[in-house]
């Protein structure tokens, strides 16, 4: 895929979307709200598509009434993507807090390294499902709207695990849509770290989508997450964007959006 990293930016942006649906939106004037309940932030945040023509403050107010009928913290999906500066810095200077500072990174050499795939497994949704809950301490209530929205994914998607003798240690979704696979959830059981467990999944997810088509594989990684930073160097991939929250509001949602 060639293109530039402006334009690459905005596809790795609206694939995100596509692979984790929201369970409603609205389109206002460029900006996509998206309601999913009370647990995803992935999925009740408010996305910059493109540029509209109303005034930024008429927005803001529009979204804070919106999210406050369903009971929900006003929260913005801010990226370095270019033209967001203004609404940023506009929402800075309305008290909107920065959190969840992420990068997304981009793997693009298409040639995976080569490394054992024993471990590596394909699951079904109910089976990953039941693994990931295990692995991320998610809440009984919450795992039916989880179901609800990954069997919502209107794209190819991938669900991988690494077992360890009878042990299920790792998880991770990959989501192929034309050209981009990204990964979602990577999830490793701490009492099974530093053992390559992780990186055998990345490669089997990445594997995966490439042979279903796609050229270029991205995952978002919370910036201060040092030890996978260093993994996904290791495995090639390189930073194009950074990604944040802005709210005003006390954030206890459970899913932000990182790998």
């Amino acid at each position: 895929m060639t293109c530039s990293s402006g334009q690459l930016i905005s596809r790795i942006e609206e694939a995100n979307l596509n692979a984790w649906p929201a369970i409603q939106q609205v389109l206002l004037d460029g900006w996509l709200l998206r309601f999913s309940g009370s647990y995803s932030k992935r999925g009740n945040a408010v996305v910059p598509v493109y540029p509209g023509t109303k005034p930024l403050l008429q927005k803001v107010r529009y979204c804070e009434n919106a999210y406050r009928r369903e009971d929900l913290p006003t929260l913005f999906r801010i990226s370095s993507k270019p033209g967001l500066r203004a609404l940023d810095r506009t929402l800075a200077e309305l008290g909107y807090e920065q959190a969840d500072a992420s990068l997304v990174l981009t793997y693009r050499n298409g040639e995976l390294p080569t490394t054992s795939s024993q471990h590596f497994r394909l699951l079904t949704l109910d089976t990953w499902l039941n693994v990931y809950c295990k692995l991320s301490g998610m809440p009984e209530t919450a795992t039916q709207l989880q179901r609800l929205l990954l069997k919502s994914i209107p794209c190819e998607a991938i669900y991988g695990a690494i077992i360890d003798k009878t042990q299920y240690v790792a998880c991770g979704l990959a989501v192929v849509d034309d050209e981009l696979v990204g990964l979602f959830d990577i999830l490793t059981d701490p009492i099974y770290r530093r053992r390559g467990h992780a990186q055998e999944l990345i490669l089997g997810l990445l594997r995966c989508g490439l042979e279903h088509g796609a050229e270029t594989g991205y995952l978002q990684v919370t910036e201060n997450n040092e030890p996978a930073r260093a993994l996904y160097r290791h495995l090639g991939f390189q930073s194009l964007y950074r990604a944040w929250h802005r709210s005003r509001d006390r954030l206890e949602m459970g899913q932000p959006d990182s790998a």
